[in-house]
């Protein structure tokens, strides 16, 4: 969701000392606080306004709302999701004259301008809460996340289109962040934080029963594209991934004056 990026900073070239296990570039986004009083949008976006044989079904729903939380005097949250169906997710112009092209048609069905089982349902969050102890001292929660359910058209699976390769994937990251001003010129962050994520990829049908990957009229070692669809015909690539770290992370600044300034930090992960 759009409306819960504040800000968007992009470095690139030379990197200050934080930055040191970087070698492309870096993109800093600041997330939206909420205020003193309660705001709320709701926005939609499609392209079926005039019918399935006129789009390629771009879904998009999002909603934030924010403001001051009920009962803590200097708390604030901000919390924004944002909901996508996507029937086609790689659309082009290009499908319709490319069907039509090759007789495909009637392999496609009546909407043949679109690819096929190549579809995306998914969900994505954002959420932020902040609480001021001192006008100096202040704490930040943070989370966000996205689970997303999609299917990946290959032309190799065109007269099999119920074993096109399925996916599931999630990722939630958490993060905790104090920041206190020493005064004028001096201030620190200390912030800790865990990230997962996770895919698991499969067959259209089979997807993550295990024992259905047992292709008994050849071998799939010997045929990897599966030519011969008969009964128990599946696309033989099964992958199960999960990964997460945790991250400690601290830095002081000072402004020295109007030139200088000074920052001295750590990053742990």
């Amino acid at each position: 969701n759009n409306n819960a990026i504040k800000e968007i900073s992009v470095v690139a070239g030379s990197f200050s000392a934080e930055y040191g296990h970087v070698s492309s570039g870096i993109v800093n986004v600041v997330t939206n606080s909420g205020g003193k009083d309660y705001h709320g949008n709701i926005e939609l976006a499609t392209d079926n306004w005039q019918g399935a044989k006129h789009s390629f079904d771009q879904n998009f729903y999002s909603g934030d709302f924010s403001g001051p939380v009920p009962g803590l005097e200097k708390g604030s949250f901000f919390f924004s999701g944002e909901r996508r169906w996507l029937g086609d997710r790689d659309s082009s112009a290009a499908q319709k004259e490319m069907a039509e092209a090759n007789n495909l048609e009637s392999i496609l069905g009546d909407n043949y301008h679109r690819l096929p089982k190549n579809s995306l349902s998914g969900w994505s969050w954002q959420g932020k809460f902040d609480y001021n102890f001192t006008p100096t001292l202040k704490l930040g929660l943070s989370t966000n996340g996205s689970v997303d359910n999609w299917q990946e058209y290959r032309h190799t699976y065109l007269f099999d289109l119920a074993h096109m390769p399925k996916y599931n994937d999630k990722n939630a990251g958490y993060n905790a962040k104090l920041t206190h001003t020493l005064n004028a010129n001096v201030f620190y962050n200390v912030s800790f934080s865990y990230f997962s994520t996770y895919r698991f990829r499969g067959d259209g049908v089979a997807f993550d029963n295990i024992r259905a990957y047992d292709l008994r009229a050849v071998n799939p070692e010997e045929d990897d594209q599966n030519l011969f669809f008969q009964d128990g015909s599946y696309w033989a690539n099964y992958l199960k991934r999960k990964s997460s770290y945790v991250g400690l992370k601290g830095d002081i600044t000072n402004k020295v004056n109007e030139k200088h300034t000074l920052k001295a930090g750590f990053d742990f992960q």
